[in-house]
């Protein structure tokens, strides 16, 4: 049954005189805040209620005026297994961290389990709950966020956007990944969503994040164990694509033994990706009057294999410690089929075909520790250790055939590029949270350590041997050393607020050189402060408003010279003159019951735009690069809102507007662009007879400004049904770009820029997969868990 209290106290008028406070704060077993739990001071014997209060927003409770004695504290919620502890309480007390666990409870052979909304808004992030989504079974962690709010993917360019800005940083269990975005969105596009329980995005983080990334952070949440025993998670699954006819296999193992004070886990998973995409360049110079038409076709195998062991042991009460060995492999292997056609003046000049075989194999190895350790004033410290290692091995063979129609000569070339890039990086950082009063205090500080090493080569066939072009080929090395510590102040502000303060201060050391001599470098230190205020209006209205401060260095792919050869006349290129962005935002959100509302603005100087094209008269050659844009404006409003139609029938719908005006001076002459845009996406849910659920979603984005360029509207559809055989088994049925419309095409039309350009990128519709997953092991609550105490609950490893 579920009960709702307001603030409720029910004590004698003598009472009132002693005082006595009670507080303590209620999370989830991940350490996350449960807001609106039911807290219940009872008599001991006869369960008689003395006081009761609700958790606020971030799961804190206090009860005031209660006279000394023993106790039972109630803390129950619906969908969490109750709490029960004895307290004696003859003194102010603030209890350690109640934990409650997600409840499974068995009866009669049928499991009843408590269900999340797929998008769930919390403080400071809006939560995608994967754990029942009928769509995103079988599919990628990218195929998810391309159906969540706000979340823009650019499978081409390897980027993502947040509520319409780039700049989005990407954390897999709390952790960053320290790799290039265009890398990383490469990852999660070989992550199958099977081990995935929720997508955190926290588009205003605060002061105990990396101020890197102006967009905010999206936080990757893995499943994690949390019953006493052996039990895991095995799927199979199979893709079909309509368009290619490759098949699409893919599989995962997670399994988990788990005793009162020592867990062990291990994972593994494959995806196999077999793809074709299809890129389209067409461009039209001014000076002279040349037009040239490129239709590339490229046929991948992409196999990705991930592995993980972890353990996970709590020493005692007070002290846990946790390891983690990681590591994947991402084997790219591609063919592609490239045609040209050059007109010069209205008439045919040449044609060319190009044929290009590449390899891009991603290793990488990481090892973790971890130490939890709370002191006896209830105070926490959080020690980390991390090395990573990467290695990209990815060269390329080209050969190209120039057929002139002027001369009727036919002249082929051979061309071949090698890219060596050996990544090291360690990390250590400190976390301590203490509270003083009414206040929570965070301080903390973080140093991360990279070296890379960029070997890059081209040669060209010259007779029978290979001739190294030394414009093209050099040994590059790059140090990157970062340095923050941070202060975080939060507390209450008045009976119906709460406040949260920080200030975190990041320096750079960075540094690019070839053969002993700098061609890039940045050396300084900002500050990042953060402030968020939440005002609970009433038990169902609540108002938040937020500022940061934050920034984005260049990503060393975006710098280090390095060529991709698009035709021989246009090459994708590193800019050694890019600059680190500077963002400052703020942002208004307003919540009633499951409406959320939210008003945001913020101005980047030296915003990073990827994709920008830029032609070389002297060469007659077009560049694409990332280039800084010298002002970005953005004006962003979403809203997002949950409909129960019928007990059957449920809609999740998100829209997102902005408006973004860019100043930018070009060979001296200012550009100004001005865009309204506007992203919408549904989802709607059936719960059909036979345990069958059914599941249709779509988005759609009206064209959108992206550095001097604009980016054409597009939109996906995906549909999925999935049907319940049993407690531990389930079968999901899934198709996603069912109109073939999930594509990006980009139009730069700008007479400075002294051409006209359109690129269009394709990828294949509709791909069909069919998976079966099933749980091993026991998969129901045990009954030591229906009853704990904190202190019990403190053993669980909390992330």
């Amino acid at each position: 049954m579920k009960l709702r209290f307001t603030l409720f106290l029910c004590l004698a008028p003598s009472l009132l005189f002693a005082q006595i406070k009670l507080s303590g704060r209620v999370t989830d077993n991940r350490n996350q805040p449960l807001p609106y739990a039911n807290v219940l001071l009872l008599t001991p014997t006869d369960s008689t209620m003395i006081a009761g209060t609700v958790t606020n927003s971030e799961g804190g409770f206090l009860m005031e005026n209660i006279t000394a004695g023993s106790y039972r504290l109630s803390v129950r919620m619906v969908g969490y297994t109750s709490v029960t502890l004895l307290q004696d309480i003859f003194v102010d007390k603030t209890l350690e961290t109640i934990v409650l666990t997600e409840t499974a409870t068995t009866l009669n052979e049928v499991v009843v389990k408590a269900e999340k909304p797929l998008f769930e808004q919390q403080l400071d992030k809006l939560v995608v709950n994967l754990k029942n989504n009928v769509v995103s079974a079988g599919n990628t962690v990218l195929d998810v966020l391309e159906r969540s709010p706000g979340i823009s993917v650019d499978r081409q360019s390897g980027s993502l956007s947040m509520n319409g800005k780039q700049g989005v940083q990407v954390m897999i269990n709390g952790k960053l990944q320290r790799l290039p975005l265009n890398v990383v969105v490469q990852q999660l596009e070989g992550l199958t969503s099977a081990g995935v329980e929720k997508i955190e995005l926290i588009s205003n983080p605060s002061s105990r994040f990396d101020a890197e990334g102006d967009a905010g952070i999206i936080n990757i949440v893995t499943k994690q164990q949390t019953d006493l025993g052996t039990n895991g998670t095995a799927m199979v699954g199979i893709g079909y694509a309509d368009l290619s006819g490759f098949w699409k296999p893919t599989g995962s193992l997670a399994i988990n033994h788990k005793r009162q004070n020592l867990l062990l886990t291990a994972n593994y998973s494959l995806v196999q990706d077999n793809r074709w995409q299809q890129w389209n360049y067409e461009r039209q110079l001014l000076t002279p009057n040349l037009y040239s038409n490129t239709i590339t076709d490229r046929y991948a195998s992409w196999p990705v294999q991930r592995a993980g062991l972890g353990l996970e042991w709590n020493i005692n009460k007070t002290t846990s410690i946790n390891t983690l060995v990681a590591g994947f492999s991402d084997y790219w292997k591609m063919e592609s089929f490239n045609q040209s056609r050059v007109m010069l003046n209205g008439r045919d000049s040449a044609r060319i075909n190009l044929y290009d075989r590449e390899v891009n194999h991603w290793k990488h190895l990481m090892g973790n520790v971890n130490l939890n350790h709370r002191l006896a004033n209830g105070a926490r410290l959080s020690i980390d250790l991390d090395y990573l290692y990467y290695h990209d091995h990815n060269p390329n063979e080209f050969t190209n055939t120039y057929s002139y129609v002027a001369t009727n000569q036919v002249v082929q070339e051979q061309v071949r590029t090698g890219k060596e890039t050996p990544i090291s990086m360690g990390v250590i950082k400190v976390d301590y949270e203490t509270k003083w009063r009414t206040l929570k205090l965070e301080l903390g500080g973080k140093s991360t350590f990279s070296r890379l090493r960029n070997t890059v080569s081209l040669e060209n066939m010259v007779g029978e041997a290979w001739i190294a072009d030394t414009r093209f080929t050099q040994n590059y090395s790059l140090r990157d050393d970062a340095n923050a510590v941070y202060v975080n102040v939060s507390g209450k502000a008045g009976p119906k607020g709460q406040f949260q303060a920080g200030l975190r201060a990041e320096s750079t050391d960075m540094e690019m050189t070839a053969s002993g001599q700098r061609l890039f470098s940045l050396d300084f230190l900002k500050l990042f402060p953060t402030f968020f205020y939440t005002w609970q209006a009433t038990a169902n209205s609540s108002l938040q408003v937020s500022y940061n401060r934050r920034i984005t260095r260049p990503a060393y792919t975006s710098v280090a010279p390095f060529v991709i050869f698009m035709d021989p006349f246009t090459y994708y290129w590193g800019n050694l003159q890019l600059k680190p962005a500077i963002s400052n935002g703020v942002q208004a959100s307003y919540t009633y019951k499951d409406l959320l509302l939210t008003l945001k603005y913020s101005q980047d100087r030296n915003a990073i735009a990827g994709n920008q094209s830029r032609y070389n008269s002297e060469e007659r050659k077009t560049y694409i690069y990332a280039d800084n844009v010298d002002q970005l404006q953005l004006y962003a409003f979403t809203a997002s809102w949950p409909w129960k139609v019928t007990s059957w029938w449920r809609t999740q719908s998100n829209a997102l507007l902005t408006y973004q005006k860019t100043n930018h001076v070009y060979a001296g002459v200012p550009i100004e662009l001005n865009q309204y845009s506007a992203r919408l996406s549904l989802n709607q849910t059936f719960t059909l007879p036979g345990k069958i659920t059914l599941e249709v979603s779509g988005v759609y984005a009206s064209p959108i400004t992206v550095g001097l360029s604009v980016r054409k509207a597009a939109g996906v559809v995906s549909a999925g049904v999935q049907k319940v055989i049993n407690d531990y088994s389930k079968l999901n049925l899934t198709v996603t770009d069912i109109f073939w419309t999930r594509n990006s095409i980009y139009v730069s039309d700008n007479p400075l820029l002294g051409q006209i350009q359109k690129t269009s990128y394709y990828n294949e519709p509709r791909v069909l997969r069919l998976s079966y997953t099933v749980t091993l092991g026991n998969t129901k609550m045990k009954s030591a868990k229906a009853r704990t105490t904190a202190s019990e609950a403190e053993q669980q490893r909390v992330n």
